[in-house]
């Protein structure tokens, strides 16, 4: 191997080139400073072939030809082995110690610290319990997607279900991520799931009708109807909102931030049938919310009840009224959602039917 030489180019200050020979397939040259630098460098790196040597000569031949073999396919393929292993570096797993338990609580804390609501914190941290059972001293970086796969496949749940649980495990996951806990969210190598298209089920003219007569001997439920049915005021906001921030006078609802889902705030316009009911109506149900929306479902006769029900219908028939931008405006969704969703077709006339719920001058009750 050649001793290091004295170069200079285009005009700088001389420097000192060791000339490595070929290694991993590739003429490997390097330029230092001084000659010290450079015959340091050199005797390292003969050193470093030595050992080599010695590893080889005490490997047995069997793996020595395994090594060749795999040497040829990568030559193939063409790749170096310092290309393979400066991937793998890059690509292995973080191993620092952070168990599955210690992490998930970090990250409900922050979670909750972000100021997300009770009810999502509360869901996602029996979620991540249940995630958590005989792997509460797993570290995180061990959490792959075959171990992903595996707990999917064993709680045999809904296309829609499932979509849901693997958000809440993604956002643990991007967490651990952006902290350097992991390298990769393992969710991102999971397939994703397609939830099929579900028709969205409503309320009939007439059931709303019935709903709104049993609502009379509940005051309370009678503002609650009016806000969610008719303004399409999602469960839970509908029962954080004051009666003072019900304006029947400019025909609006103020709901603030604190108290919206998506922590944005919204004005929203009341339809005729939601200030109808709001003026006959009391204060929204502050205790025994579940007895009473039960006795009132019961008493207005409305055997099947479906999923988000009053949001649902009022997003119907809202599509009707405002058109889909201001509708969107009005629920606090995308038009995305709101066409996959929430919408049913309901005729022009269902809808003129649907908003004169109430108004005893035209005869509809």
């Amino acid at each position: 191997m050649a001793h290091p030489s004295r170069v200079t180019i285009n005009g700088d200050q001389p420097r000192w080139l060791v000339d490595f020979g070929v290694v991993q397939g590739k003429r490997r040259r390097k330029f230092y400073r001084t000659k010290s630098e450079a015959v340091h460098a050199l005797d390292q790196f003969e050193e470093e072939q030595s050992h080599a040597g010695d590893v080889w000569a005490q490997m047995a031949p069997g793996k020595r030809a395994k090594v060749a073999t795999t040497l040829l396919e990568m030559s193939k393929a063409g790749v170096t082995l310092d290309e393979v292993w400066q991937f793998f570096q890059e690509h292995r797993a973080v191993r620092n110690g952070r168990k599955l338990k210690e992490v998930s609580e970090e990250f409900l804390l922050a979670k909750k610290s972000a100021g997300v609501s009770d009810k999502y914190h509360f869901e996602l941290s029996n979620y991540l319990s249940q995630f958590q059972l005989d792997r509460e001293t797993m570290d995180i970086a061990d959490v792959t997607p075959a171990v992903l796969d595996a707990w999917f496949a064993s709680r045999k749940e809904s296309p829609s279900t499932r979509q849901t649980g693997m958000n809440r495990l993604s956002a643990l996951f991007s967490f651990c991520e952006r902290r350097g806990y992991i390298r990769e969210n393992p969710i991102k190598r999971l397939e994703r799931v397609r939830v099929p298209h579900v028709k969205p089920e409503i309320l009939s003219v007439e059931e709303c009708q019935r709903l709104v007569k049993a609502a009379e001997k509940d005051k309370g439920m009678l503002t609650y109807v009016g806000l969610a049915l008719f303004c399409g005021i999602r469960p839970d906001e509908a029962l954080r909102i004051d009666r003072k921030e019900i304006d029947l006078e400019r025909g609006i609802v103020i709901l603030d931030a604190e108290k919206s889902k998506v922590r944005n705030r919204r004005i929203i316009e009341l339809t005729e049938p939601a200030k109808r009911c709001i003026r006959a109506g009391g204060a929204v149900p502050a205790k025994n919310f579940k007895r009473r929306f039960n006795r009132l479902r019961k008493d207005a006769e409305i055997a099947k009840w479906p999923h988000d029900a009053l949001r649902k219908t009022a997003a119907s028939h809202f599509y009707n009224i405002y058109g889909i931008e201001k509708a969107t405006e009005q629920l606090g969704h995308s038009a995305g959602v709101l066409l996959r969703v929430y919408r049913e077709v309901v005729s022009k006339g269902e809808t003129e039917k649907w908003l004169g719920i109430g108004d005893k001058s035209q005869g509809v009750s």
